[in-house]
């Protein structure tokens, strides 16, 4: 049998239809996969929000940035904290300011999210 070039374009046409439909049906769509994103804290991953975790067994929040300040409450090891603020005390000491009061920073460590310092409490406190 003799192939001419139209015989030749069509029969490529044909393969490459072939192909495309062959390739397409061999795919198998996965069900939709959804991605469920845990919206219990919507503040969680806010980029100008920092979160700490007291690392020290027991604290005591303070009125102001001192020592010497009025005793506010206390907080324990694991504990995570919304802050609110940072400023220095008259020793030149950096504190952080919390709902609760004010703590001296090297009793606690800062994260940049709620879900980082959620999964290092769960250290301290396991």
């Amino acid at each position: 049998m003799v192939y001419n070039s139209d015989m030749r374009k069509s029969v490529s046409v044909l393969l490459c239809i072939f192909i495309c439909i062959a390739g397409l049906t061999s795919c198998k769509r996965e069900k939709s996969s959804n991605i469920n994103l845990d919206n219990y804290d919507p503040l969680a991953l806010a980029v100008d929000i920092e979160w700490a975790v007291i690392s020290e067994p027991y604290v005591i929040f303070r009125d102001v940035q001192e020592w010497n300040g009025k005793d506010l409450g206390r907080g324990k090891k694991g504990e995570v904290l919304k802050v609110l603020g940072y400023s220095y005390s008259s020793e030149n000491e950096k504190w952080v300011k919390f709902e609760k009061g004010y703590l001296p920073l090297k009793t606690v460590k800062v994260f940049s999210n709620k879900f980082q310092a959620d999964k290092i409490s769960k250290g301290f406190t396991e």
